[in-house]
């Protein structure tokens, strides 16, 4: 396809056929996703039209008119745009408003217009608080075209919005087509240079990040220390993750030690030096010792604290330095938190254990068990196996203690994958707490714009509802920190779930996917919402699977984004690959049994829930309706766990579960079964609880083929 410089056009038909091409391409981009996304249902959408919409009162209706507008400067429409943008009468919406006007003036070839418009703008988008797909970080970027359009019109120079736009949106290939090569090199100052470092790093675009900025320019850049420190932080962190840069990213985090930056910047780049592969640089193992040493002096309270011990035990386990060795440990393990104290005891006794040698096994776990419980599975694991190893004793006193740490387990980290384990052995239920509801009190600000989001959702505009949050929190960022709960709230009620998620979980300060801390907080509703309950319903008629499983794939897979699609290609909300969802669908239309509608869109939430669904069912039957095992097999590969079971010797499958080869596997099926436990306790039909008398958590073997 030739390029727009390729083409002998006059400047005038040239922006022209820019603004046609963009509106194509990506001016309108974000559009044609809404478009056919901010009425979600597609019966919803055959009965009420766009225009339909646009006339009615109000802020919902303010929202319908602009995409109306939109939608008639994407057909080249004008004079029908200008018509339905100046109809927008409130305030909700003004610079939205001002662009898709400044959009159409393009159109006329009116550029005068567009610049005294566009003359001043409003705050620039943060991208890492978008909501939805970041309406407001769009509607700023189509600002900038126009406003750059409008100057090249007028034989101004654009360098300024270049700039920009080259910083605020340095990945977006199609703004970067906009440009000449010689625009494409447009000098950036330092404080654009550190915007657009941090645009790149939070769009994982790192490979881009060395050669555009170097440690020199940030320290001199005009913006705030903090910022300083995050930058360099990101641009160290760039330069690990790229061989070119290896050896030069240890200088960088130099930098953010010696400046003294305060908070997590300066641990974590003393922890990043100590990180640094010894086989890279000569004389490095003295450099990580000393760094490591330095966090556990310097922050003996701070969260990695406990894996610098960890690291200077094991490096000195290589050097074979027994003194310093038994040292680190030692001090690792008087240490009250941290996860590293539990997963080294665990480390340390769980071979012990399998030999059997269950003594030398209590010995190393004892001195975990009394470490405050983190956020992850670390102490859930030394205590579940430490009771495990008492029992074995089969000395009476070791079993009343681990009976009692069993009850522990249960009561007071119900959540966790080791009470499911541990409920097995005291043949109990596990009584998961009731979730709270949210109910929080709208305040007395704008009324209008969340009367406005209610009208949304209550027509099933979720999308539409979500692009408006978007919007309206860029404006006001002082709602996420003072109406948190309220806003929780209301994203749940727009089903944009992962949002709801993330800002529930940095309010509480835990993990999404580790174990929930503060269950007494109505937030805690964002961690297990009921999510697409209509389709999921639909799907369990149709597929035999206990009632909560759809539910914890789906949360472990995709956080509820129906939308979702992974680095490897996975789609929608259970992560399918295109070629397993292709074969899944035509195993299902080749089957005589009745299911639900197959759309060929695999992002669609009922065709993937059905499909991922029914590709863990056969994955069930095909070991022996085990259904860890078909979990394992949804996330490894059906081939991966065959080769596991031939070498597993009959082992129950706490221990299986244990010795999965694979991190993410292992982590994946404890996350997986418990979140599926306590969507099958919302069920009243928790799975666990169902199948504890024939012992789910036993192997019997794959499952055979009958000889004909």
């Amino acid at each position: 396809m030739p390029t727009l410089r390729d083409m002998n056009l006059s400047k005038k038909s040239l922006c022209f056929f820019i603004l046609f091409f963009l509106s194509t391409m990506s001016l309108y981009a974000s559009y044609n996703y809404h478009a056919s996304s901010f009425i979600p249902d597609p019966e919803q959408e055959s009965k009420t039209s766009l225009t339909a919409l646009a006339k009615q009162d109000g802020a919902t209706g303010d929202y319908f008119k602009l995409r109306l507008a939109e939608q008639m400067l994407k057909e080249l429409k004008t004079t029908g745009a200008f018509k339905w943008a100046n109809k927008v009468q409130g305030p909700l919406f003004s610079f939205w408003k001002t662009v898709v006007l400044s959009e159409a003036y393009i159109n006329l070839d009116k550029p005068h217009q567009v610049l005294a418009l566009l003359k001043v703008l409003p705050k620039e988008p943060e991208h890492e608080k978008s909501f939805g797909e970041g309406l407001y970080g769009n509607v700023y970027k189509r600002a900038l075209i126009c406003r750059y359009l409008a100057q090249k019109q007028l034989n101004k120079n654009p360098t300024k919005d270049i700039a920009t736009l080259l910083s605020l949106f340095p990945e977006d290939s199609n703004v970067s087509e906009l440009f000449t090569q010689e625009e494409r090199a447009t000098t950036l100052t330092s404080k654009q240079k550190v915007t657009q470092l941090h645009n790149r790093y939070i769009n994982r675009a790192y490979k881009n990040i060395p050669q555009a900025i170097t440690a020199k320019e940030i320290k001199s850049a005009p913006v705030k220390k903090e910022e300083k420190c995050r930058a360099l932080f990101e641009l160290g962190s760039a330069m690990q993750l790229n061989k070119k840069y290896y050896d030069v990213s240890i200088g960088v985090f130099w930098e953010v030690v010696n400046m003294g930056c305060k908070g997590d910047f300066r641990p974590r780049a003393l922890y990043r030096m100590a990180t640094i592969s010894p086989s890279k640089t000569s004389g490095l193992p003295d450099v990580r010792k000393k760094m490591l040493t330095r966090l556990t002096k310097e922050y003996p309270q701070h969260y990695l604290a406990d894996d610098a011990y960890y690291k200077l035990y094991r490096i000195a386990k290589v050097e074979k330095d027994t003194k310093n060795a038994n040292k680190y440990y030692s001090e690792l393990m008087g240490l009250k938190t941290g996860d590293m104290k539990s997963e080294l005891a665990f480390s340390l006794a769980y071979p012990y254990y399998k030999k059997k040698k269950y003594k030398t096994a209590i010995k190393y776990l004892s001195k975990a068990v009394d470490t405050i419980a983190t956020p992850d599975e670390s102490h859930t694991k030394v205590l579940y196996w430490y009771a495990r190893s008492l029992e074995k004793t089969n000395i009476s006193k070791d079993k009343k203690k681990a009976s009692a740490l069993y009850t522990t387990l249960i009561t007071d980290y119900p959540f966790s994958f080791y009470a499911l384990l541990a409920a097995k052995h005291l043949n109990k239920k596990i009584n998961i707490p009731l979730i709270p509801q949210l109910a929080a009190t709208q305040p007395q600000e704008q009324v209008e714009f969340f009367d406005t989001l209610d009208t949304f959702n209550a027509k099933g505009f979720h999308e539409a509802s979500v692009t408006l949050l978007d919007f309206f929190l860029h404006e006001h960022p002082d709602w996420e920190k003072n109406h948190t709960e309220f806003l929780v709230q209301k994203l749940l009620e727009s089903h944009s779930y992962r949002k709801a998620l993330d800002l529930a979980v940095t309010s509480l300060d835990t993990r999404m996917y580790g174990l929930p801390q503060g269950l007494d907080s109505p937030l805690f509703a964002a961690f297990y919402p009921l999510a697409y309950s209509q389709n999921i319903e639909a799907v369990y008629k149709s597929t035999p699977l206990p009632k909560g499983t759809i539910e914890g794939i789906v949360r472990e897979e995709s956080l509820f984004q129906r939308s979702a699609v992974s680095h490897a290609g996975a789609l929608g909300l259970m992560q399918l690959m295109p070629p397993t969802a292709a074969f899944v669908r035509k195993s299902l239309q080749s089957s005589d049994k009745k299911t639900p509608s197959i759309t060929n869109n695999v992002k669609d939430p009922q065709t993937n829930i059905l499909l991922g669904s029914t590709y863990l069912d056969q994955m069930k039957k095909k070991f022996n309706d085990e259904l860890p095992l078909a979990i394992m097999a949804y996330n490894a590969g059906p081939g991966n766990v065959r080769k596991w079971l031939k070498s597993s010797g009959g082992k129950e499958m706490a221990v299986f579960i244990e010795d999965i080869p694979f991190t993410e596997t292992k982590g994946y099926v404890k996350r997986v079964l418990r979140t599926m436990h306590v969507y099958g306790t919302l069920y009243k039909n928790p799975y666990f609880t169902k199948v504890l008398s024939i012992d789910p958590l036993k192997i019997y073997g794959t499952s055979k083929k009958k000889k004909k």
